[in-house]
């Protein structure tokens, strides 16, 4: 599997490299600090010209896809089709058409929503999607991740959290529960993006 392999690497890479710290002020004593570490190093994340990361900052639909169309070195060949997008730098909308053209995200009648914060089930669904682009055919599980709280999404809402399940890049809340509508914070998207980011 893709991310299962990029995943064994990048822990053997967690425990055997040693990486530069980032310049943050806010990020010693985090959980995260590590993952951000590498996630800067490797020029996917930045902080705040204050200095510092906000790791517990919540994440918003560009900034997530604007990382991963970067990380990803994902392109497009012709503007996204979104009305919402226009007061963002060239660069920000470029990302926002690679990612829609790459099948990361849909139209929906035209509006991106660029400010709205993302879940936990909305970033599974992006991930998924960019998996099966990258591996040329759509994943598709065995079973169900056994969450009792993803029962009422569609499918491929239900096939995206099982897939993250799957290769152990995001787990539940608890042994039962996903927390789809969940968000998602600068800290935790990190950690996500260092353990499925590609090797280039």
């Amino acid at each position: 599997d893709y991310f299962a392999a990029i995943l064994a690497d990048l822990e053997e890479a967690l425990i055997d490299e040693p990486v530069n710290e980032a310049p943050f002020t806010d990020i010693a004593n985090h959980w995260g600090k590590d993952y951000i570490n590498i996630a800067y190093a490797d020029g996917f994340i930045k902080g705040y010209e204050d200095g510092t990361f906000k790791p517990n900052t919540n994440m918003t639909r560009v900034e997530v896809l604007s990382v991963i169309a970067r990380a990803f070195e994902l392109e497009a060949t012709k503007p996204a089709p979104f009305k919402d997008i226009s007061n963002y730098t060239q660069q920000t909308q470029n990302e926002i058409a690679a990612a829609y053209e790459a099948g990361l995200v849909r139209e929906n009648e035209g509006y991106f929503n660029p400010k709205g914060e993302i879940t936990r089930a909305q970033l599974a669904l992006i991930l998924m999607r960019l998996s099966n682009n990258l591996a040329g055919e759509a994943y598709e599980p065995e079973v169900i991740a056994p969450f009792n709280d993803i029962k009422n999404y569609d499918r491929e809402t239900q096939v995206a959290i099982t897939f993250l399940y799957d290769i152990d890049v995001v787990q539940g809340t608890s042994a039962t529960t996903f927390s789809p509508k969940g968000n998602l914070t600068r800290a935790q998207f990190a950690k996500i993006l260092v353990l499925t980011m590609s090797e280039e």
